[in-house]
């Protein structure tokens, strides 16, 4: 294991024991820092798979994009909750297809209307009912950092990165072979 994993994995773990159990009063602390990773983390995604550029070239505009989604993020905390609550459609629905491999639903326009719907359920519901959606959605952001710094120290990376191109290109979710240890700490989780 390199010195990188052991780092992230410790680092997940500790940021999901705060989200956890403090979530609630940390959240308009984190909120730059959410817009900010899933800025980057899209941006960085989508030019990495669909552009030739160079890495510096990837990382830098994907930093770009992380400000200003990060800054948008804590302008627009209302926006944040939908976002939020969006988010945790996407990775119910990610989930929820991941079980049928691929056969759930067959053809890739209706695994994104899927995916889309819920995650708009999931954000309108959040924005409703704001408290209770951000102390569930700390909490279960907070158990799956634990889990995927855990699997990320087991040497399993797969929790860490939900493969936007392979969901828009093969229209499935795969999350992989997954080593006996990390479907125990996924079912604990």
């Amino acid at each position: 294991m390199d010195w990188w994993t052991l780092a992230f994995g410790i680092l997940a773990i500790l940021v999901g024991l705060a989200l956890c159990f403090i979530g609630y009063r940390l959240f308009l602390s984190l909120l730059f820092l959410v817009g900010f990773v899933v800025g980057y983390g899209v941006c960085a995604s989508l030019l990495y798979n669909y552009t030739t550029f160079a890495f510096w070239i990837i990382f830098l505009i994907g930093l770009a994009a992380g400000l200003v989604a990060g800054i948008l993020t804590r302008i627009l905390w209302i926006i944040a909750v939908f976002i939020m609550g969006a988010l945790g459609g996407f990775i119910l629905g990610c989930f929820i297809l991941s079980m049928g491999d691929g056969a759930l639903i067959p053809v890739q326009w209706g695994v994104w209307l899927f995916l889309g719907l819920l995650m708009l359920l999931c954000g309108i519901v959040s924005v409703f009912l704001i408290k209770p959606a951000i102390i569930v959605l700390t909490a279960f952001c907070g158990g799956y950092a634990i889990v995927a710094g855990a699997a990320a120290l087991m040497n399993d990376n797969s929790l860490f990165t939900p493969n936007f191109v392979e969901i828009y290109e093969t229209g499935t979710v795969d999350i992989g072979d997954k080593s006996w240890e990390t479907w125990v700490l996924v079912a604990v989780w």
